[in-house]
């Protein structure tokens, strides 16, 4: 009995810490990353969770900014109607936790930037996900036809979004300024893609 409290007790304490965590690393996130949204706006969305408000407030170019989602592990913002970040907790295979960001513009094409940093926001030099794995040549497609359709996907852009509940990452390309006729050329070799985070990479 003694030791069930003991285990239930350091839960408790392990998530309200994790908890903490994340709000934390939203305060004390380095201006570079959100250059129009300063430390006090990010103190003052907070307040409003706490009080469940919207957590909303207008950014230095006027614009609305409003968490979306926090939890003890991840957070979710849209910082624009165009921009918007997230970030996840993940455990390393060195029994250590990194900070994952999904930063995304949508002009109108989603593209996004996935990067790593340590808890006291220092960038980490993770691998980025393949890629490649987003773009498959159907068993019918020729080899021309399959040239051809990928460089119609030139510039590749890819819209990442994070699990609020697991450890995953979902990929799914962006084609632009694309006609109808080509769009539908270059649906049969579009993947989505669902990459797990094995300690050291989404894979």
């Amino acid at each position: 009995m003694r030791k069930t409290f003991l285990l239930l007790f350091m839960l408790v304490v392990s998530a309200t810490m994790t908890a903490r965590s994340m709000r934390s690393l939203w305060i004390s996130m380095p201006p570079s990353v959100i250059p129009y949204l300063d430390k006090s706006k990010r103190l003052e969305m907070l307040d409003l969770i706490d009080i469940k408000a919207i957590a909303e407030v207008s950014n230095a170019l006027g614009e609305p900014c409003r968490i979306d989602t926090l939890t003890g592990s991840f957070l979710s913002v849209q910082l624009s109607d165009v921009s918007s970040l997230q970030m996840k907790l993940l455990p390393t295979s060195e029994r250590d936790t990194i900070l994952c960001l999904v930063q995304s513009y949508a002009a109108p094409a989603v593209d996004s930037r996935i990067s790593f940093y340590s808890l006291d926001w220092k960038e980490l030099p993770v691998p980025q996900p393949d890629l490649s794995l987003l773009i498959v040549r159907p068993d019918t497609m020729t080899a021309e036809e399959f040239t051809a359709c990928k460089k119609l996907l030139d510039p590749l852009l890819v819209s990442f979004s994070l699990s609020a509940e697991r450890n995953e990452l979902t990929a799914t390309l962006s084609p632009t300024l694309l006609s109808k006729e080509e769009r539908d050329r270059i649906e049969p070799i579009i993947m989505q893609r669902k990459y797990k985070w094995n300690g050291l990479t989404f894979n």
